[in-house]
Parts: structure tokens; sequence; C-alpha cells
């Protein structure tokens, strides 16, 4: 059985029992904060956008990006996704997940490319 985020989870009303540790940094906050404002820039409420819709179209522009560039840092793939915090993380996951990327650690940082 896989692990299903609930609305309320997305929303950030509720939280995962795993994730009910105290936050280092305020790292939740911000990436709440994010969505939020990523609502708002489009005239919505958070309730109103498209998480998984959003993701899958950031993910794609990492695949498109790799295509185009090949394996790239880390870093250089944020920048050219204009650093989307959570969305650009929650893309490569997804890629990571679907088996379309590698990532390994290299001495100047971490490395991706597609398969």
């Amino acid at each position: 059985m896989g692990y299903h985020m609930s609305e309320r989870m997305l929303n950030g009303v509720e939280q995962s029992p795993k994730a009910r540790k105290p936050d280092a940094g305020g790292k939740e906050q911000q990436h709440e904060g994010f969505f939020r404002m990523l609502a708002a820039s489009r005239g919505g409420r958070p309730e109103d956008i498209d998480i998984k819709k959003d993701v899958g179209n950031t993910a794609g522009e990492v695949y498109n990006y790799l295509e185009k560039n090949g394996e790239s840092h880390l870093r250089d793939i944020r920048a050219a996704m204009e650093n989307r915090g959570p969305l650009f993380m929650a893309a490569l996951g997804w890629l990571l997940r679907e088996d379309k990327v590698d990532m390994r650690l290299s001495n100047d940082g971490v490395r991706v490319k597609l398969k």
C-alpha cells in the first residue's frame, strides 16, 4: 500500500504523522507560503491550485532541460527552473520515482542526468 497525501495535508491544514517533528528553519511554513503565493498569482485560493498538474508540468520542463543540456548540476537545473522551491523538488522526485533520471553525488555537488 502506497502513501497517500490527503487534500488537508496538501493544503497545509494537516500534517502526516511522520512530519509532526519540529520544523528545522521554518521550511514547512516557507513551502506552504510558496503554494499560497502560487495560488494568489493566479487569482485563486490555495485550495484551487492543482499541485499534481503543476508538479507534472515542472517535471516536463526538467526533463526537457536535461534532454537539451545533458547531465547537469542540480543548482543549474534549479536556476533554469527559476528556483521554484517545493515544485522543483517534487518534480525531481516525480522523475526519480518514474525512473527517468539518475542522480549522483560528485565532488562539485549533485548531478542529474536522463536514463
